[in-house]
């Protein structure tokens, strides 16, 4: 009975370790899955009455990304913030700031790619 405690714990433990999501509240230290302007913008509100917002990011000459566009839906569960490392909500984002963005969830391989993002970090410039 003691190691099907253990092998449980270990089970566990292996699953919240591969689960995917970004539980630390930190922006990924990996390259973005796309960044470039934010070109479109649209807001909702969702079921829970929180801030929803789907943004279209394009990628510009010179910046390697993974999509040269992106239809990207950002709620209450996005880690965003500024160059600096401040929290900002979704009512921050505006067309025309750039934006790096890291999708949580598989793409929906369309042109422009749908995902969901996990992150995004706003440059104002």
């Amino acid at each position: 009975m003691k190691w099907l405690s253990s092998l449980l714990l270990i089970c566990i433990v292996l699953f919240s370790a591969c689960s995917g999501e970004n539980t630390n509240n930190r922006i990924p230290d990996t390259q973005p899955d796309i960044q470039g302007p934010i070109s479109k913008l649209k807001r909702t509100a969702a079921k829970n009455g929180k801030s929803v917002a789907t943004i279209l990011v394009e990628t510009v000459g010179g910046i390697e990304s993974n999509y040269p566009k992106a239809t990207i839906t950002v709620d209450e569960k996005t880690i965003i913030q500024d160059q600096e490392g401040t929290i900002l909500k979704p009512t921050h984002l505006r067309e025309g700031l750039t934006a790096e963005v890291w999708f949580d969830e598989p793409v929906l391989e369309s042109l422009p790619v749908q995902a969901h993002a996990a992150a995004v970090r706003i440059t104002v410039e």
